[in-house]
């Protein structure tokens, strides 16, 4: 439904009208009256009906020009605005997230595909899909098309590779730069936080120092991000306490100069990442743990949004109070110059 809507940015300023009115008044009174006491020879007799429109015509152009200052805005307000927003999902599907420290044995995997579905039925938001291990890929741009989202997260399978944190970012924030304007952006992030030096009992040295090289490009993607006003939803899963990688295929776990290698939630991480990025971190191990959590950041992302600026599309209109004001100037001008 579309309404005319008027608002002044500058509201306050009206109450400057009456008092430079009783201002101006007062001034013009006291020069009267002084005029009259010191001056009595050289006071010429002026129309009192001329001199009261001159005064007239100079408070209104003062009120106008206050008016104007207070900057006046109407037009087309749309009143049943669209009140959602864009999410972009990042699923983490390193080989890490096989790991199984979930409720009833579920690997990470598994509970990130039901946690995404939960939102997926509980929102009515337009939805993008990215998976990541060391690489970022696109599943599915954002869509209200619930039913093709569900297939392609019922079909996802884990990868070979580690977890790189700013590729996904990277990606996320290319999606969002084709949307709609005007919607709050959110990217989530549904990770165990990364194969860091942290998660793992033993490691490689170069895996080491690639890992910690990725991390700080990371912590500047987040940045970039909160400069864009895309917000950052991080949600870890894992446990605390390291658990032992599975080999992709199932067969045996994965090792390190013959010892078991595990893998826990980089939780210290993605604190300092979601930090970085002024986002969230909600950790997650099961579907109903943290989903109310989930879903309240995001309803107050779609509120807060909305409640930044309620006259946003009004245009400005100052200019209909100067140019009456200017007139009225130029027109007492001419009056008071005709009354010398």
């Amino acid at each position: 439904m579309l309404e005319i809507w008027m608002h002044f940015a500058r509201l306050y300023w009206l109450v400057a009208i009456p008092l430079l009115i009783l201002l101006y008044s007062g001034a013009r009174l006291y020069q009267k009256k002084r005029t009259a006491r010191f001056s009595p020879g050289f006071a010429r007799p002026a129309s009192t009906l001329r001199r009261m429109v001159c005064l007239c015509l100079v408070l209104s152009a003062i009120a106008l020009l206050i008016m104007a200052w207070a900057r006046p805005r109407w037009g087309k307000k749309q009143q049943d605005k669209d009140t959602g927003i864009n999410i972009v999902i990042a699923i983490d599907i390193s080989r890490s997230m096989l790991v199984q420290d979930g409720e009833n044995g579920r690997n990470r995997l598994q509970i990130a595909r039901e946690l995404v579905k939960a939102i997926l039925e509980l929102t009515q938001d337009k939805v993008g899909l990215i998976v990541f291990s060391q690489k970022a890929t696109i599943v599915c741009p954002c869509t209200s098309d619930r039913d093709a989202l569900h297939l392609m997260i019922q079909e996802l399978q884990a990868d070979v590779g580690i977890t790189c944190l700013s590729s996904p970012m990277e990606l996320g924030k290319k999606m969002f730069e084709g949307l709609e304007p005007g919607k709050n952006k959110v990217l989530m992030l549904i990770t165990d936080g990364g194969d860091s030096s942290e998660t793992l009992s033993v490691s490689d040295p170069k895996v080491k120092k690639m890992v910690e090289i990725e991390n700080k490009k990371a912590l500047g993607m987040a940045d970039s991000l909160a400069e864009k006003k895309i917000f950052c939803l991080w949600v870890g899963l894992g446990q605390e306490t390291g658990r032992s990688v599975p080999m992709g295929n199932g067969n045996g776990h994965v090792e390190w100069k013959g010892q078991k290698v595990l893998s826990k939630v980089n939780k210290p991480f993605l604190e300092k990442i979601s930090h970085a990025g002024q986002g969230i971190l909600i950790p997650f191990t099961q579907s109903t743990d943290s989903l109310p959590a989930i879903l309240a950041s995001l309803d107050r992302i779609r509120t807060d949004g909305k409640a930044q600026d309620p006259w946003e599309g009004l245009q400005d209109q100052f200019y209909w109070f100067v140019i009456p004001a200017m007139g009225l100037l130029f027109l007492e001008i001419f009056l008071a110059h005709k009354s010398v």
